[in-house]
């Protein structure tokens, strides 16, 4: 067996082949969509590191959990503080106070090893205002640290216990194909992102490191330049990921073992020869690899400060500018951070330990004063922007009853706002996803003169017979639940409230008849109608408002942070045309009575996100609740008309 570890240089170069497509899938260019599986790569190479140490150590007998973890508080604490506390920072000065404490939240969670937990709380990692969240690329070291809380004391009992050494290759692949199939049941959907985040489904691509250290720890090298071009093949599997794979791919799942098994494979390569091995071993890429950390650390901060500071006004110099800037940091805070606090002769380990628990005190600490006084003072000190912002997007009354629940439990839950009204027009349902909930306060205003229920379930269409091709059991369930109620509960009037223009344009939904969304949503409408007709139902199909691009609401506050003009959002109603062309269309085919509100959300010309001082949108698409009432005399006309 092979009693020491080798320097390899081609190691240190492969990190460098993680770290660059992720610098850029971040920055924005699309000749990367799928860079974010470089954080795969590192996982493999961590995985195959640790496991590389600890058992040389174990297999001499110098292993000692101690020294294990003052390694990693060096290797891995110092510039993570130092980073964590300037990003802090920076963005005191650069946020409103709604996201800076977000900010403030996940650099506690950070410091605590749980940011892939926080993150996961939060949602998807391509969505909501996640990509706003400048501490969000520490879940990825959450997962290596929680798996460097359990592994080495997994790797501890193997090499202590013959009957678990003598299977050690079972175990590891076991634990693996019960990773990938937690990895695949959990993939990322709309319920639920926390396969994205999470130890347990990332834990086969550290174990896929772990089991290539195991395997060339225990091989004989016979021919150490013997050619077997899985470097090679390895590049392929990598690059063939960062290049094909985007936001849409479900991930990890099954997916990640190709961007995985190709690393593991470049690692297995033991030959010295061939241009890949060269371009690994070069200066250039060792370098980029020993800063790598620090690289990694930097780049999400600035690149979230740099799209916040320049708004539209991002473009390629200004990017590149950020990028060269992250590279210098990193340079920096390798050269006088990482290096020295690595190095025994310059710090001890009593004094690493001191400086690690003054510093976790000192930013814990802080953090949690920071929450109590938040940085209003700094951006807004009469409150003025806040408060106009905090109105547009302010939760909806009742979403906790009124579609919160249904969102998490998955089951129909109907939610009374009134019952026991004297109303000639009978009970009133809006049945409606995310885009329901939104107009809860129209309907709120409504239930002082009808009896009115509430079923929204977010991202599901409101109508029979569809199938939502992300989601389909949920909706399903929920729909089928609803059904049942019907036959035993007569609504005088029913509003359908969707995002369908969302659903067609996105290539959302489908039937058991057709895969094309217009035609698809066509015939559920019919279908939805022919089943109300039967019940006399007056049943009114909402359209959906405008869609933007950006969120009128944050660029609002963006510039009130920063000191800039209020922009004020606004589309074409040629565009505005275009989002609702095919929904439109089905809606005449099917016959079926429709309420739009072309002419509150816009005039002849164009589409308007802000309106006075009213912002309209809590987002790009979800109108705010004052528009929402406003809408509400609108609404109750097509109750009248019946």
């Amino acid at each position: 067996m092979i009693s020491k570890m080798n320097y390899r240089k081609d190691i240190d170069g492969l990190r460098a082949i993680a770290i660059l497509p992720v610098i850029f899938f971040h920055a924005g260019f699309n000749l990367f969509p799928g860079g974010f599986v470089g954080v795969d790569v590192f996982f493999v190479i961590s995985g195959f590191l640790i496991t590389s140490i600890i058992v040389k150590e174990i297999e001499s007998n110098k292993f000692s959990f101690y020294k294990f973890y003052i390694r990693r508080f060096r290797r891995l604490f110092p510039v993570g503080f130092f980073i964590i506390f300037v990003t802090v920072v920076l963005y005191a000065f650069l946020y409103p106070e709604h996201l800076f404490i977000k900010t403030v939240l996940s650099a506690i969670a950070a410091l605590l090893f749980v940011s892939n937990m926080y993150f996961w709380q939060q949602g998807g990692y391509f969505e909501n205002d996640l990509h706003l969240q400048p501490l969000l690329h520490t879940w990825s070291l959450s997962v290596e640290e929680q798996f460097y809380l359990i592994f080495p004391a997994i790797l501890v009992a193997i090499f202590t216990f013959k009957i678990l050494f003598k299977f050690r290759y079972i175990l590891i692949c076991i634990s693996i194909a019960i990773s990938i199939a937690l990895a695949v049941i959990y993939a990322p959907s709309l319920e639920s992102f926390i396969g994205f985040y999470v130890l347990p489904t990332r834990f086969y691509e550290l174990a896929i490191g772990a089991l290539v250290a195991l395997f060339l720890n225990d091989k004989k090298e016979k021919n150490p330049n013997q050619r077997f071009f899985l470097r090679e093949i390895g590049f392929v599997l990598i690059f063939g990921t960062v290049f094909s794979f985007d936001s849409n791919t479900a991930f990890p799942s099954y997916n990640a073992l190709i961007p995985v098994c190709g690393t593991a494979l470049i690692i297995l390569d033991s030959s010295s020869r061939g241009f890949l091995f060269k371009l690994l071993c070069s200066k250039l890429f060792v370098y980029i690899g020993l800063i790598s950390y620090s690289l990694y650390l930097w780049h999400w901060p600035l690149l979230v400060a740099h799209k916040w500071i320049f708004g539209d006004d991002v473009n390629i110099f200004t990017t590149f500018s950020t990028i060269l800037m992250t590279f210098l940091f990193a340079h920096l805070s390798f050269r006088f951070i990482e290096t020295p606090f690595r190095n025994k002769q310059y710090i001890t380990d009593k004094q690493i330990l001191v400086f690690s628990a003054s510093g976790f005190s000192f930013l814990i600490l802080g953090c949690l004063a920071l929450l109590l006084t938040g940085n209003r003072t700094i951006y807004d000190p009469d409150g003025k922007f806040t408060a106009v912002y905090e109105e547009a997007v302010e939760p909806e009354p009742y979403r906790d009853k009124c579609f919160d629940t249904v969102t998490s439990s998955g089951s129909l839950d109907v939610c009374t706002l009134s019952s026991n009204l004297q109303s000639s027009k009978g009970k009133i349902l809006l049945w409606g996803d995310s885009h329901g909930s939104a107009l809860i306060p129209a309907f709120n205003i409504l239930a002082k003169s009808h009896n009115v229920d509430i079923v929204n379930n977010s991202g599901c269409p409101p109508l029979f017979s569809i199938i939502r091709n992300a989601s389909k059991s949920k909706c399903n369930k929920v729909n089928a639940e609803l059904e049942k109620h019907l036959k035993s509960n007569h609504y005088h009037s029913i509003f359908l409230v969707g995002a369908w223009n969302n659903y067609i344009n996105w290539n959302m939904i489908s039937t058991i008849e057709s895969d094309e969304p217009a035609k698809s949503m066509e015939l559920a409408i019919s279908q939805t109608l022919n089943y109300f007709k039967q019940q006399n139902t007056n049943l009114i199909f909402v359209a959906q408002p405008p869609r933007f691009k950006k969120s009128q609401a944050i660029e609002y506050i963006r510039a009130a942070a920063l000191h800039y003009d209020i922009p004020r959002l606004n589309i074409s109603i040629e565009e505005f045309n275009k989002q609702r062309k095919e929904a439109n269309n089905a809606v005449k085919k099917s016959g079926i009575r429709s309420a739009d509100f072309t002419d509150f959300f816009c005039n002849a010309d164009l589409c308007f996100a802000m309106q006075k001082d009213i912002i309209m949108y809590k987002d790009t698409h979800h109108i705010s609740n004052n528009a929402a009432r406003l809408l509400a005399e609108r609404l109750e006309e097509f109750i009248n008309e019946h």
